[in-house]
C-alpha cells in the first residue's frame, strides 16, 4: 500500500490505508470512465490479515490450533528449507517481520469483531471506491487449514456441533469450532451486498474445500484451485470453473482444457499469457454463457454448447442457424464439415469428434423457412 510500502496486504486491511483506497477509486473510476459495462473487480482473500497485534486487533475472531496457538498463513513453513521468513520476505520488510508482522488468520462470524469489521469493508468496497466485484481467495476456508491446523477447527470457542470424540470410549474429549461452517452467515451477506449492486463474486479454493455446496442460489461463479478430482465437489453451483494449471505448451493447456470439461467445468486461464502467443484456444468460444445442464464432456447453455464428444446438438423448440467451431488435438481451430439440419420441427447438428478434438455449438439471430429439409455447413 502507498501508505506503508513496508508491507502487504490481502484481506480486508485496504480500509485502514486511506492512500491506497484512494488510488484504488481513481483507478475504478478511470476505467469506468472508459467503459461502464465492465466490472472491476477486488481480490480479497480476507482471512489474511496483515497486522503485528492479532490479539489486541480482533481477540475474540481469532483461529486457535489444538495447542492453543493463533496461526498465521506461512506458519506451515517453519522447519522447512529456509524457512517461513524467507517465504513472506517478498510480502514484508525485514524491520516489519522482527515487529511481528504476519498475514494472521481470523474468522468471521455475525457476532464477533472481524465479521462486523467484513461487512464494513465490503460496504465501504462497494459504495466508497466503486468496486463490483470481488475475487474472494480463500472464501469458504479462511485460510484456517494452515501452519498445522490441518482439520481447520479453532479451538477458542464452541459452535455448538463440532466435538473431538475418543474413539475407545466414545465419549466427548474437546468442543471447537468449525469455521467454514460459522462464518457462512457473514459469507453469504457479503456475496447478496455485491450481487445487490450488480457485482459478481468469483469464490477460488484448494482441493480441500468443494465449496459451492453453500451457496446454491447465491450470485457466484466458483474456481478450484487444486487437483481435477477436488472439481467433482464443485457442481452443485451455478457455473464451475477450475482455475487452469500452468502449462508448459499450449498443448499442455488444451489438455488441461479437455480435463476439466471432462467434469463438466469451463475454464478460468492462471495467467492471460496464452491469449497472446502461438494460437486462440477453445476458452475463446466459452463466454458468455448461461447453463442448462452439465455432463461428462458437455455443457449446455442457453446460448451455445461445449463439447469434446460427438453427438447431435441443438435446443429443443429453438430455431436458430448454428454455427460450430472445432478445435483439433493441439487446441487449435480447425475447419468442420459439420452439417447443420432445419425441417419443420427442429434444427440440429451433428458433431462428429476424433481423439481430444472438442466442438462450440453456438446459436446465430438468423432462422431460416423452407418448405422442404436443408442440411446447412
Amino acid at each position: 500500500p502507498k501508505d506503508d510500502p513496508s508491507i502487504s496486504l490481502e484481506g480486508i486491511e485496504f480500509i485502514e490505508y486511506p492512500k491506497e483506497s484512494a488510488a484504488i477509486k481513481k483507478t475504478i473510476s478511470q476505467i469506468n470512465a472508459v467503459d461502464p459495462n465492465i466490472k472491476v473487480m477486488f481480490h480479497v482473500a480476507h482471512g489474511l490479515y496483515a497486522c503485528n497485534n492479532p490479539e489486541q486487533r480482533f481477540p475474540d475472531s481469532r483461529v486457535i490450533r489444538s495447542d492453543g496457538q493463533p496461526i498465521h498463513y506461512y506458519g506451515a513453513m517453519e522447519g522447512a528449507p529456509k524457512g517461513w521468513v524467507e517465504r513472506y520476505s517478498g510480502y514484508f520488510s525485514q524491520q516489519r517481520l522482527d515487529e511481528g508482522w504476519r498475514w494472521w488468520i481470523f474468522y468471521p462470524t455475525m457476532e464477533n469483531s472481524f465479521g462486523k469489521a467484513m461487512i464494513e469493508a465490503m460496504d465501504y468496497m462497494i459504495n466508497e471506491l466503486g468496486a463490483t466485484g470481488m475475487w474472494a481467495d480463500g472464501f469458504i476456508s479462511g485460510y484456517a487449514q494452515v501452519q498445522d491446523n490441518d482439520d481447520a477447527y479453532s479451538y477458542d470457542r464452541w459452535d455448538g456441533h463440532s466435538v473431538d470424540i475418543d474413539p475407545e470410549t466414545k465419549l466427548v474429549t474437546r468442543k471447537k469450532t468449525c469455521v467454514a461452517w460459522v462464518s457462512l452467515p457473514v459469507l453469504k451477506k457479503v456475496v447478496q451486498m455485491i450481487a445487490a449492486k450488480g457485482g459478481v463474486t468469483i469464490i477460488n479454493e484448494g482441493p480441500l474445500f468443494p465449496d459451492s455446496r453453500t451457496f446454491w442460489n447465491e450470485e457466484i461463479i466458483t474456481s478450484c484451485e487444486g487437483r481435477p478430482e477436488a472439481l467433482i465437489g464443485i457442481h452443485l453451483g451455478r457455473a464451475p470453473a477450475p482455475l487452469g494449471h500452468r502449462g508448459a505448451s499450449m498443448r499442455d493447456k488444451y489438455q488441461d482444457m479437455l480435463r476439466t470439461l471432462e467434469y463438466g467445468c469451463l475454464y478460468f486461464w492462471w495467467t492471460y499469457q496464452p491469449l497472446t502467443n502461438d494460437y486462440k484456444t477453445l476458452v475463446e468460444h466459452m463466454y458468455p454463457i448461461t447453463i442448462e445442464s452439465i455432463h461428462a464432456g458437455t455443457i449446455r447453455g442457453k446460448d451455445r454448447v461445449i463439447t469434446k464428444k460427438s453427438g447431435v446438438y441443438g435446443w429443443h423448440e429453438d430455431r436458430s442457424l448454428h454455427k460450430v467451431y472445432r478445435y483439433d488435438a493441439r487446441g487449435a481451430l480447425f475447419d468442420n464439415r459439420f452439417l447443420t439440419t432445419i425441417d419443420h420441427s427442429s434444427v440440429r447438428t451433428e458433431v462428429a469428434l476424433e481423439k481430444d478434438q472438442s466442438a462450440v455449438v453456438l446459436k446465430l439471430p438468423i432462422v431460416l423457412a423452407a418448405s422442404s429439409p436443408v442440411n446447412v455447413n
